[in-house]
C-alpha cells in the first residue's frame, strides 16, 4: 500500500469474496460526491460479523483478485492490515490504524456501510469513540431513509447496483457467466485459477 499524499480518504471494509463492479462504482460514487481523492479497500480478517464463513477464499487470495481489480486506477488502492491480525478486527481499532499510520484527522477519514446495516451500527464496538473519529458514511438507495436517520451519519443517494458475491459465486458453481459483473481482470483471475467452483 503507498501512502496517501491526498486529504480525505474512504474507507471500505468487507470480506470482497469476491470483489465486484458494485462495490468500485458505488465507493466511486461516494468519493465523487463528497470531494474525496482516493477509495481504501480493507478485506476483512476475523471479523466478529463474519462468524458463517460460506466459501470464504483465504485473504492472500482476495488481496491478489482485488489487486487485479483495481490495478492502473490510481483512484483506488488496498490494504491488509486486517488480514494480518490475528485477533478480531474491529471497525474502530482498524480506523485508529489507519489514522495514525498516515497521519489521518477526522475530517480526513471517511467509513463507508451499506444501509442495509444502518440499525446495526449503533451497537458496533466502541461506536462513541468511532463517530468522534472518523465520519460514518452510509450509501443509501432510498431517499426517505436519507432524510429519517440519525444525524450523526452521512447519507449518500446511491445508484441502484444489484450486485452481490453471493451470486457471483452462485453463477461460477453453475458454470453461468459473470462477465460485466466484476472486472475482466477479476473473470478472468477466477477462472484461471478455478476458484468458487
Amino acid at each position: 500500500m503507498k501512502k496517501h499524499t491526498t486529504t480525505k480518504t474512504l474507507l471500505l471494509g468487507g470480506s470482497f469474496n469476491p470483489i465486484h463492479n458494485g462495490h468500485l462504482i458505488i465507493s466511486r460514487y461516494i468519493a465523487e460526491s463528497l470531494g474525496i481523492s482516493k477509495v481504501l479497500l480493507i478485506p476483512s480478517g476475523n471479523h466478529p460479523t463474519k462468524r458463517k464463513r460460506d466459501q470464504l477464499l483465504p485473504g492472500d487470495i482476495r488481496l491478489e483478485i482485488i489487486k487485479e481489480a483495481i490495478k492502473n486506477d490510481p483512484f483506488f488502492d488496498v490494504c491488509d492490515y486486517e488480514l494480518t491480525q490475528k485477533d478480531t478486527t474491529y471497525t474502530y481499532k482498524t480506523i485508529k490504524w489507519f489514522q495514525e499510520t498516515f497521519n489521518k484527522t477526522k475530517k480526513e477519514t471517511y467509513w463507508m456501510i451499506g444501509d442495509d446495516i444502518v440499525n446495526k451500527v449503533l451497537r458496533w464496538h466502541k461506536i462513541e469513540l468511532l463517530l468522534e473519529t472518523a465520519n460514518i458514511v452510509v450509501a443509501s438507495r432510498d431517499p426517505e431513509k436519507v432524510r429519517e436517520q440519525d444525524s450523526k451519519l452521512i447519507f449518500v443517494d446511491t445508484p441502484l447496483i444489484d450486485i452481490s458475491s453471493s451470486n457471483i459465486r452462485e453463477r461460477v458453481e453453475n458454470n453461468k457467466s459473470i462477465d460485466y459483473l466484476v472486472p475482466d481482470r477479476v473473470n478472468k483471475y477466477i477462472k484461471d485459477n478455478n476458484l468458487y467452483e
